[in-house]
């Protein structure tokens, strides 16, 4: 995983397992293809790395390093609409990054 930022163009990049996501730390544009400046396709890629490919609607739990979080948790954030939780292990420097998921979050049935 690697991480850059264009300071005049406050774009950030991060790669995460092959996928590289940039996010526009300026926000939504007027076309809504983005979410809080992260092209929702590329969102949709990192969400099927951290989802149960078998049920996307179940809980999420999962291990990240620092670069990935910001991401990861816009990703789970815009499909399932929820607040996921980020918690740190100091002795291992990894992100756990919970949801209920989309079937127990407010969008579920």
């Amino acid at each position: 995983m690697s991480t850059t930022m264009n300071g005049q163009a406050r774009i950030l990049e991060t790669t995460i397992d092959g996928i590289t996501i940039q996010a526009d730390l300026i926000g939504m544009n007027d076309d809504f293809s983005r979410y809080k400046g992260y092209d929702i396709d590329e969102l949709k890629q990192v969400f099927n790395l951290v989802c149960d490919p078998k049920d996307w609607r179940a809980p999420i739990a999962v291990w990240v390093s620092g670069e990935a979080v910001l991401p990861v948790v816009a990703a789970i954030e815009f499909m399932t609409a929820t607040h996921p939780s980020v918690q740190l292990d100091p002795e291992r420097m990894k992100y756990l990054i919970t949801s209920e998921g989309y079937r127990n979050g407010p969008a579920g049935p």
